[in-house]
């Protein structure tokens, strides 16, 4: 479901209390078969140049919302051996891990949304 349905999940939205997530993208954005898994990730410094982009999560099944994000984050994480890594990255895998980072730290995507929004997934959730 993941490969056809989004392209991330984070190990809190599906009950599990440890820092991890994975991406069925590769740095370029480009789905891949054999999802890439990270371990405690943090973001250690963004860019000052944001993008707006409309963003889904298969927490909230077919709501889309317009979110503001960095353009650039370097950040930090683990693999599953143990091997520690700084990245940078960029575009839609910028906003993908910051999405689902924001996951593992209590964020979700309808926490970005405007007032005018708000009204609209107030009516939504109610439905």
């Amino acid at each position: 479901i993941l490969a056809t349905d989004g392209v991330g999940l984070a190990a809190t939205q599906v009950g599990w209390s440890i820092q991890l997530f994975m991406l069925c993208i590769n740095s370029q954005g480009e789905q891949v078969s054999d999802p890439d898994i990270f371990l405690n990730p943090k973001i250690i410094s963004s860019s000052k140049q944001n993008n707006e982009m409309e963003e889904g999560c298969l927490s909230f099944p077919e709501l889309f919302l317009k979110v503001t994000r960095p353009a650039e984050v370097t950040w930090q994480y683990e693999t599953l051996t143990g091997e520690k890594h700084t990245t940078t990255s960029t575009g839609f895998y910028a906003r993908a891990v910051q999405h689902e980072i924001d996951h593992l730290n209590g964020k979700v995507v309808i926490d970005y949304a405007s007032t005018v929004q708000k009204l609209k997934i107030k009516k939504w959730l109610k439905s």
